[in-house]
């Protein structure tokens, strides 16, 4: 396990920018979303640094609508 460590900030200004600097990464699990997929993609965009989207046997366009924007990693089950 990893252990956590404890950061003791001068000030709430240097909280934040340590905090800027963090990355984030958005996970959605799928199951034929395609009429939603689209607007949870679009509300996570200024958010998150990347966006995987890890589908379930989808039998929509599920895998269309999101391979349509740059940001998302989209894993398919076979």
């Amino acid at each position: 396990l990893k252990k956590w460590k404890i950061i003791n900030f001068a000030s709430p200004a240097d909280r934040l920018l340590h905090f800027a600097y963090m990355n984030i990464s958005a996970t959605i699990i799928t199951f034929n979303e395609e009429r939603n997929i689209k607007n949870c993609i679009e509300s996570l965009l200024d958010i998150a640094d990347e966006i995987i989207v890890v589908d379930s046997y989808s039998t929509d366009k599920t895998e269309q609508v999101c391979k349509a924007f740059n940001k998302v990693q989209f894993i398919k089950n076979n």
